[in-house]
């Protein structure tokens, strides 16, 4: 249920597995409302994302797409270029940081443009980008616990959380950061594997965030950010392994804002219709200027990333 919504919320921008379907009810008058979720990541080379659906019963396997569209970036120079359209109603751009008509860089700021053919044009809101602290590592506590199946009867599982130490204020910024993580733990029973690539089953965790603004301090350390839980079957050749893949990313105020709403809805658990779910989420996507469309969810942010595997192994 929880990696179907974050798909609702993010498109197909992460994740790509464990997904459950999901029934929502349209509002009457919003059937042909869209959903546009979008990131800039910085890096050399800088890349976007953006994701456009039709809002209607979401089920990942065969969602609503938008057959005619273009999307665009722009930065608070004026400049502008057009994404790629990847698959559907998928978009993405590799820019490099060399680029002769398009900046990117800390402190600018950026908005995607959304023009479809029947819904209309569609803009964000201008999003600021900062740099991001580089994590130091991922610490972890094991826990043994036990649940009781009718089947199986008392099956005994060991239970990992995970915490991150990292720095709040990245290289060259003035203040503390707001940070998000996101992450996949890939679980398996096998014999041992070094390679996060070899393990199959994959397993996406509630976001965290943490405001370092408002915080009188310049370093989280085991700063508690997933769990997991993997089965001891103690089967002969068999051992028990996790891996944590770890994204770090720098937020806006208002970004911050948004994720925090995600996981207020997320942890909740009960969302049965879009009123519950997009509803209580703000949207920095509108309408753009003659447009009559009433409504548009999802959310652009422009951020770094910075990336951390942690692998245990017996």
């Amino acid at each position: 249920m929880r990696n179907a919504l974050l798909l609702l919320f993010l498109g197909t921008l992460l994740f790509t597995s464990c997904v459950d379907k999901i029934e929502f009810k349209v509002p009457s008058g919003q059937e042909n409302a869209l959903v546009i979720n979008g990131k800039l990541l910085y890096g050399q080379p800088s890349y976007i994302e953006v994701n456009i659906e039709k809002l209607f019963a979401f089920d990942a396997a065969s969602r609503n797409r938008v057959p005619s569209c273009c999307v665009t970036l722009e930065n608070d120079l004026g400049q502008r270029i057009e994404l790629d359209r990847v698959v559907f109603s998928a978009f993405n751009l590799e820019i490099p940081l060399d680029h002769p008509d398009f900046e990117i860089s800390f402190d600018r700021n950026y908005r995607i443009i959304v023009e479809t053919l029947e819904e209309g044009s569609f803009e964000s809101a201008w999003e600021p980008l900062f740099p991001v602290p580089r994590m130091d590592s991922i610490s972890l506590i094991e826990v043994p616990t036990a649940k009781f199946t009718e089947r199986l009867g008392v099956v005994e599982f060991q239970s990992y959380n995970f915490q991150v130490n990292t720095p709040l204020i990245a290289p060259k910024a003035t203040q503390a950061s707001r940070l998000l993580w996101l992450n996949e733990t890939f679980n398996t029973i096998r014999p041992s594997s070094p390679s996060c690539n070899e393990l199959n089953t994959i397993f996406i965790r509630l976001p965290t965030v943490f405001d370092g603004t408002i915080n009188n301090a310049s370093y989280l350390e085991d700063y508690f950010i997933a769990s997991s839980k993997v089965q001891d079957l103690n089967g002969p050749g068999q051992e028990d392994q996790v891996c944590l893949v770890l994204y770090q990313q720098s937020l806006s105020e208002t970004a911050l804002n948004y994720w925090q709403q995600v996981i207020k809805v997320l942890e909740r658990g009960d969302v049965d219709n879009t009123r519950s779910a997009l509803g209580q989420v703000t949207s920095n996507i509108s309408p753009a200027e003659g447009n009559q469309a009433t409504k548009s969810y999802g959310y652009f942010y422009a951020t770094q990333q910075d990336t951390l595997f942690f692998t245990k192994l017996p």
